[in-house]
């Protein structure tokens, strides 16, 4: 993410702009906000290149300059009154689009990686590559990988090894 300083500025105009309900997650625009031919509800849907959600985007525009702000800050920004979230957010039901506030909670990045939708196939940190399986971990911000386990169980359990001889410092 960019610096929080940087884009304050962006966060608080939107903050005048529109209105959040917390218990649809919806973000709307003021009718005092002047937004050209825009209809009332905020946000575009993003995907990935895969094809996956990703989140909902709104654009931001101040002295000509934009900033395109995914819709979950900017409602945590709104509901808690202009603060941004210690860790990251992390949308309780993985649902990307569903900006709720009950849905929304404030994680540490390693929290956030264990309610991925994708991690619970094989297990956190536990991928299939060609046609092993292979572990990685980051601690202390280097990545360790080891690959070539025929099953995802022993990348797993070898994952757990390393873990419990490196004294648990994970930080994914």
């Amino acid at each position: 993410m960019q610096n929080r300083k940087e884009l304050l500025p962006f966060y608080e105009r939107a903050m005048t702009l529109m209105d959040y309900d917390p218990e649809t997650g919806e973000l709307t625009w003021r009718p005092e906000a002047k937004n050209g031919n825009r209809t009332n509800p905020c946000g575009a849907k993003n995907y990935r290149h895969t094809g996956k959600p990703k989140c909902l985007k709104v654009g931001v525009r101040i002295d000509g300059v934009s900033k395109s702000l995914m819709a979950h800050r900017i409602a945590w920004f709104i509901f808690t009154g202009g603060t941004f979230p210690v860790g990251e957010i992390d949308h309780v039901n993985q649902n990307p689009f569903d900006n709720r506030w009950s849905n929304l909670r404030d994680v540490t990045s390693r929290e956030q990686s264990e309610n991925r939708c994708d991690q619970s196939k094989y297990g956190i940190g536990v991928y299939r590559h060609r046609n092993k399986f292979q572990w990685q971990i980051t601690i202390n911000k280097r990545r360790y990988r080891k690959g070539g386990f025929s099953t995802a169980e022993k990348a797993a359990e070898a994952r757990r090894n390393f873990l419990s001889l490196n004294e648990g410092n994970e930080n994914e």
